[in-house]
C-alpha cells in the first residue's frame, strides 16, 4: 500500500523540522541543561509540526542514549515510539476521549512508573476539546505531578484551555511557514520521488497549503496521483479545483479598467468551466491585495511570479489608492454574500457592478466640489492630522471625533433607511455606509461611528460632499453630516 508523503516525510528529530527555530532550540537547551517541563503545551495552526515536536521530544528523552537532542532512531524506545505503540508514551485525543471518565482513568495510569523508558510521556491532541470538568480532574495531577511523568499538549486554539491549565504549563507558539521554506521542501519532496513539477506549479501548491506543511504534502500528493510528469500550474489549477490563472488576471483587469460587458462575458466562461465561483473570487481578491500593496509600497509581494508581477506593474496607476480599498471591500463583502448565496452567479454579478462603478464617485466628489467651489468662493479644505479630519463646504463641517453613545432604535431605523435610498442612487457609497454606525440622526444633524484604523473611514472622508450632497437631496435642506470615531477605540492622553 501507498505510504501517505504526510506521513513518509514527517520529521523524525529536531533537525528535519521546518520553520520553528526557536521552539526547537529552547527544547534542545532544555534537555542538554537538564531543565525538562513536567508540562508543555504546543500551540499554532494545523500541519505545522506540534505532534510531530511531541513524538521528537519523547524520543530525546526516552532513547537509551538519552536525554540527547539527536536521538539514535534505532534502540527500543525510539522504534516504539516511531511505531506508535510505546507503551510508555501514550497518545491521546482530547475530541474523544474528553470527559471526566477519562481524565480519571489517564489519572490512574500515570501512576505506574515506565516500562522502558526514563519518563511516563502523555501527550493529548486538541487538548482543547476537553470539558471543563475534565480540566478539573487534570488539575490536580498538573499541579502534583508525578517525578516520572511529562505532559505534552497539542491545540489549535489555546484560547480555549482555563487559565490554571496555561500557567501550569510551558507555552510554545509555532509559526505558520513562509513561501520561500515550504515551497523549497516540497520541491524537495518532488526530486526524491522523481517528480518534474514547475516552479510555477509548486507555488499554487503553497498558496493553497497557506503555510501548513502537512496540507502542502497532501496536496503534493493528490498532485502526484494525477500526473508524474511536467507537472505546471495548469494542471494544478485543474487538479485542485482552482480558477484559471490566465481568466483571473483578464477578470481582474477588465474591473481596473471599468469593462463591465467583458467582465460579464468571462464570468460567464468561469461559469460554463465548472469552476468553483468563492475560490475565483478569492482569487480575485487577492489579485487587489497584491495590487495595494504595490501601490502603497512600491513592492510587489515576493510569492508572485515574474509573469504576475508583470501584470502588476501594467495595472499600477490606474486608479487612486483609496478605490483600490474600496473594491476590496466590496468584492471582500460579495465573497461573503456569495458563500450563502442560493444563486452565487447572480452575487458575483452584481458584484462585478458595484465594481465597475466605483471609479464614477470620483466623477460626482469632484462636480460637488466645483459646485461648493462657486457657491462659497473659496476652495474646500481636507485634512487629517492624528484622528482628526476636515472637509468645509456650503452650510457644512464634518470631522472626526470620539462617539460618546449611539443611536436609539428609531433613528437607527431611519439611517437604515436612509442608506438604502443612498444605495439606489449610488450602489459603491452605499456599500460603504453599511459598515458605520449611527450615532445621531435628526432632520438637521446626522452623526455616523467607524473603527478609526478601518480603511473605510478614510474613503468616507474623502467622499464625504458626495455623502452631503445626497443627504441634502433626500431632506430637501442642508444637513450636518458627521463622521466619528468609536468610543472604544479612543486613546488615552498621556501621563
Amino acid at each position: 500500500m501507498h505510504l501517505a508523503l504526510a506521513r513518509k516525510y514527517r520529521p523524525q528529530n529536531f533537525l528535519e523540522v521546518l520553520g520553528q527555530g526557536p521552539v526547537v532550540k529552547t527544547l534542545q537547551n532544555a534537555i542538554e541543561n537538564n531543565r525538562l517541563h513536567h508540562a508543555y503545551l504546543f500551540s499554532g495552526v494545523r500541519g505545522v509540526g506540534k505532534t510531530s515536536m511531541a513524538r521528537i521530544l519523547a524520543k530525546s528523552i526516552n532513547c537509551e542514549k538519552g536525554p540527547t537532542i539527536t536521538p539514535c532512531q534505532v534502540c527500543g524506545p525510539c522504534v516504539a515510539i516511531t511505531q506508535g505503540n510505546s507503551l510508555d508514551v501514550m497518545e491521546i485525543d482530547g475530541a474523544s476521549h474528553n470527559s471526566v471518565e477519562n481524565v480519571r482513568d489517564l489519572r490512574e495510569q500515570v501512576k505506574y512508573l515506565p516500562t522502558s523508558g526514563k519518563y511516563k510521556i502523555v501527550i493529548i491532541d486538541e487538548v482543547h476539546m476537553l470539558t471543563g470538568p475534565a480540566f478539573n480532574a487534570l488539575l490536580k495531577t498538573l499541579e502534583e505531578p508525578p517525578q516520572h511523568i511529562i505532559f505534552i499538549f497539542a491545540t489549535t486554539e489555546p484560547h480555549k484551555l482555563p487559565v490554571t491549565i496555561l500557567s501550569r504549563c510551558q507555552k510554545y507558539d509555532f509559526r505558520k511557514l513562509n513561501t520561500t521554506t515550504l515551497q523549497a521542501h516540497l520541491k524537495n519532496i518532488a526530486m526524491n520521488e522523481n517528480v518534474e513539477i514547475s516552479d510555477e506549479a509548486l507555488r499554487l501548491v503553497t498558496q493553497c497549503a497557506q503555510g501548513s506543511v502537512r496540507d502542502g504534502v497532501s496536496l503534493l500528493d493528490q498532485v502526484l496521483s494525477y500526473q508524474t510528469a511536467d507537472i505546471t500550474a495548469d494542471s494544478v489549477s485543474e487538479i485542485l479545483g482552482l480558477g484559471d490563472r490566465v481568466l483571473t488576471q483578464k477578470m481582474f483587469t477588465t474591473i481596473i479598467k471599468e469593462e463591465l460587458s467583458s467582465g460579464l462575458e468571462l464570468l460567464q466562461q468561469v461559469d460554463e468551466r465548472g469552476v468553483d465561483l468563492k475560490l475565483f473570487a478569492e482569487d480575485l481578491l487577492l489579485c487587489f491585495r497584491h495590487l495595494i500593496l504595490l501601490e502603497s509600497t512600491g513592492k510587489v509581494p515576493p510569492e508572485l511570479s515574474q509573469a504576475e508581477s508583470e501584470h502588476l506593474h501594467s495595472l499600477a496607476g490606474q486608479l487612486d489608492l483609496s478605490l483600490l480599498l474600496a473594491q476590496y471591500q466590496i468584492l471582500f463583502k460579495g465573497i461573503q454574500e456569495l458563500a450563502h448565496s442560493e444563486f452565487p452567479k447572480t452575487s458575483f454579478e452584481i458584484s462585478l457592478v458595484k465594481l465597475a462603478q466605483v471609479k464614477q464617485m470620483v466623477g460626482l466628489t469632484d462636480l460637488v466640489n466645483r459646485i461648493t467651489n462657486r457657491q462659497t468662493g473659496s476652495k474646500p479644505q481636507t485634512g487629517v492630522a492624528g484622528s482628526t479630519a476636515t472637509a468645509t463646504g456650503k452650510g457644512r463641517e464634518t470631522h472626526a471625533v470620539v462617539a460618546s453613545q449611539t443611536a436609539d432604535a428609531g433613528q437607527k431605523g431611519d439611517w437604515y433607511a436612509l442608506v438604502k435610498w443612498i444605495t439606489a442612487q449610488n450602489p459603491p457609497l452605499g456599500s460603504l455606509l453599511k459598515d458605520v454606525v449611527p450615532v445621531l440622526y435628526t432632520k438637521d444633524r446626522i452623526e455616523v461611528a467607524t473603527s478609526g484604523t478601518s480603511p473605510i473611514k478614510g474613503i468616507l472622508l474623502e467622499r464625504v460632499q458626495v455623502i452631503g450632497a445626497l443627504i441634502d437631496q433626500h431632506f430637501g435642506h442642508t444637513v450636518a453630516f458627521t463622521i466619528s470615531d468609536l468610543e472604544g477605540e479612543k486613546k488615552k492622553p498621556p501621563a
